[in-house]
């Protein structure tokens, strides 16, 4: 299928808009989406629904949007259970009472001693 059988933008037209309207696009879709995250694939989809990319650039970029969205779930995810790990010594250290309840400060120490392990697994899978 040559370009003038295809309607709409060229590649070339689909990436220039792709890469200067990406930014525009997705604050547009956080303020009608606030309570959901918006990944790489949603705002690639909004631009093919507004018809400012081709459906051939959108087969084209969905894999690297895809791998682009599931870096940054593992970098939310890392961060989370860091984040995690930090109240939970601050829960050990500050609020439990000193020179009592060594059981559960052992195990607290243990559960923060797995989620650093898990969150650095992550870290190292990510990298």
């Amino acid at each position: 299928m040559n370009s003038s059988q295809c309607p709409g933008p060229s590649m070339k037209q689909s990436q220039e808009n792709y890469d200067h309207l990406v930014p525009r696009i997705k604050a547009d879709v956080e303020s009608r989406r606030y309570h959901l995250k918006v990944t790489s694939v949603i705002v690639l989809d909004e631009l093919l629904r507004k018809e400012l990319i081709s459906r051939e650039f959108h087969k084209r970029e969905i894999g690297q949007c895809l791998i682009r969205d599931k870096e940054e779930e593992k970098k939310d995810l890392f961060w989370s259970m860091m984040i995690a790990a930090m109240i939970t010594g601050y829960f050990i250290i500050y609020i439990v009472p000193h020179g009592q309840y060594y059981w559960f400060k052992f195990f607290f120490g243990f559960y923060i001693a797995i989620i650093i392990r898990l969150g650095s697994l992550f870290r190292i899978k990510q990298d």
